[in-house]
């Protein structure tokens, strides 16, 4: 009877190393927000004129360009901000233009109501992906010269 007791602890024992290796390994790392979905694409001046000279070389002289702040909140929302006084800038790579204050992307940027369901984001209510959309540009901040 002793020998039954101890070896029904010995596999409940092993069975809870599994459970929790399995759920360990289960976990991915994420970015330092703890959101494990795509990070929206941003840019900055050198970026631009390493990557687009002929674009960057259309707006240097009226303006700079900043990396903005980019948040995931509760991994629920995409939320890009400029500094005061500054216009959400968007390069869209297909056409290769860049548009400064465009009524879609306002300051702060604001795309809500995501879901974040195992590494793509999805829009509440959609049952595909955003994120194709999410790649097809890359926000910076336009600050006036």
């Amino acid at each position: 009877m002793c020998n039954i007791v101890h070896f029904s602890s010995i596999i409940l024992l092993l069975l809870a190393v599994v459970v929790v290796s399995s759920s360990a390994q289960s976990c991915k790392a994420t970015p330092a927000d703890g959101c494990p979905c795509m990070q929206r694409s941003t840019f900055d001046q050198q970026w631009l004129v390493d990557t687009y000279p002929a674009v960057a070389a259309k707006f240097s002289a009226a303006y700079t360009f900043q990396a903005p702040v980019v948040t995931y909140p509760e991994c629920a929302a995409i939320i890009v901000t400029c500094p005061n006084g500054t216009g959400v800038a968007t390069f869209t790579f297909k056409n290769q233009s860049l548009t400064i204050g465009n009524w879609r992307f306002q300051n702060p940027t604001i795309i809500s109501s995501l879901i974040c369901d195992d590494g793509n984001w999805y829009k509440s209510g959609l049952s595909t992906s955003v994120d194709e959309n999410l790649k097809s540009s890359t926000l910076s901040c336009a600050i006036p010269n």
